[in-house]
């Protein structure tokens, strides 16, 4: 009986793959799925090529990001105990070359005080020179 079913079911399903309407129906939905994921990728990279470009013009970031490199904890009080990050403040200076008059402008309107300032009292002179060539 087992032999009789499996027969039935394989000799309709070779006519199955033999009919050309069967083949246009798969090929339409590979070709549908394939190209339904390409245009995904395509437009992610769009917008992260989007999103990269606008970064560097976030100069509310590099004012938050300033702040987190001289103050890590966070908290007011404790930024005579936390580490200044001097590497991240050179990074910054790098992605913030001639940008200072904006990010400044900005650091001092949201915490202030001048992000020159700020930055002499955290870092040594030698430091702060360094950063300041970079910036400029």
């Amino acid at each position: 009986m087992y032999k009789l079913i499996f027969a039935k079911a394989f000799k309709g399903a070779k006519n199955l793959f033999k009919k050309r309407p069967f083949w246009v129906v798969v090929a339409l939905i590979l070709a549908f799925v394939f190209i339904r994921k390409m245009v995904k990728k395509i437009s992610r990279n769009i917008k992260e090529r989007q999103f990269d470009k606008e970064e560097d013009k976030d100069f509310n970031l590099f004012v938050q990001q300033y702040r987190a490199a001289m103050n890590p904890s966070g908290y007011e009080w404790m930024s005579e105990w936390d580490g200044t990050d001097v590497e991240a403040i050179k990074t910054l200076g790098y992605k913030s070359r001639g940008n200072l008059k904006e990010i400044s402008a900005l650091y001092r309107k949201k915490f202030g005080e001048a992000l020159t300032d700020a930055l002499r009292r955290e870092l040594d002179s030698d430091e702060f020179d360094q950063w300041y060539n970079i910036v400029r």
